[in-house]
């Protein structure tokens, strides 16, 4: 007796993009508020498919585009060590 031959297949991909500027502020070189606003790109996208082989074929697939923004604030303080010989 002939089983038909059942095929299928399943596949995804992500890619995000994003862009890391900063502000800096140093107050006489020691300490100083900074800021990242840090915007994005981001791609999905699956697939998948089920075929027999002399029947039916059924193919599904969907993607997203998703952007916003992330930011980051806050202060840096350095400190200073000095040798003395």
């Amino acid at each position: 007796m002939f089983k038909p031959l059942k095929i299928t297949g399943d596949a995804s991909s992500t890619a995000t993009t994003e862009v890391f500027p900063k502000l800096e502020v140093d107050l006489y070189g020691v300490a100083g508020p900074y800021m990242e606003i840090i915007p994005y790109l981001t791609a999905n996208s699956h697939s998948s498919f089920d075929a027999v082989i002399g029947g039916e074929k059924d193919y599904y697939w969907n993607c997203d585009l998703k952007t916003g923004v992330t930011s980051v604030i806050g202060a840096e303080v350095k400190v200073l060590c000095h040798s003395h010989h």
